[in-house]
């Protein structure tokens, strides 16, 4: 659901004109090979730990699906280390055009700070009139005891992965936060309205996780 409201975003960027789109953590994404009659000549930038992209570049290499590098480059950095600003310049990156960003499915593993010095980046980055996307977890006391004790499963089961779920947001945090760094909110969406926008109807039965959220925002 996530993925596929970032990419009707980014369909909607690419008809109106913008020729730029990153993914901050990118992993295994696949736009780029997926959708290439509706792309165009939009250049993609994907960041992401170094060792992701190397298996990233293997893994493309061994079915010879590989994009067009003139429009088309894999940053390798390691966030915790290394500069946003500094990584992404050694790219086809342009900082005078807009872009999309998507930084999908993180700022609930980072700090506070992390998470500020990385929208701070992202808004140094940016041309104005660039498009930011991220999801985020509301705090527990938005939740009903149910929906609490489903997310406190996920953040149990992701901890044992390695990851485990640190910042939790309210929508008006969320708001604070994005003006801090200069953006405006385009749309925000919440557990149930993102429910009934894309899961009703559908035959698995399946709902939205409660206490998720997802926000489109733009720079100022």
């Amino acid at each position: 659901m996530r993925d596929q409201l970032t990419e009707l975003t980014l369909k909607s960027c690419v008809e109106a004109g913008m020729k730029q789109y990153v993914l901050l953590g990118a992993g295994f994404d696949s736009i780029a090979l997926r959708r290439p009659a509706w792309l165009g000549a939009t250049r993609i930038i994907e960041v992401d730990y170094p060792a992701t992209q190397t298996k990233k570049r293997e893994r493309m290499a061994s079915i010879q699906a590989v994009p067009d590098e003139q429009l088309f480059d894999l940053v390798a950095v390691d966030l915790e280390h290394e500069q946003l600003a500094e990584a992404i310049s050694h790219s086809g990156f342009s900082p005078h055009e807009p872009a999309l960003i998507a930084w999908q499915g993180v700022i609930y593993y980072l700090t506070d700070r992390a998470i500020a010095d990385t929208l701070s980046a992202i808004a140094a980055i940016s041309a104005s009139g660039s498009q930011l996307m991220f999801d985020f977890l509301l705090p527990d006391h938005q939740m009903a005891g149910r929906e609490r004790r489903v997310l406190s499963f996920a953040g149990m089961f992701t901890a044992r992965l390695g990851e485990r779920y640190i910042s939790f947001h309210s929508a008006e945090d969320i708001e604070r936060l994005l003006e801090t760094h200069g953006f405006g909110v385009k749309r925000m969406w919440l557990d149930e309205e993102l429910e009934q926008e894309f899961v009703v109807g559908r035959h698995e039965g399946l709902p939205v996780m409660r206490g998720f959220g997802i926000v489109h925002a733009y720079k100022k």
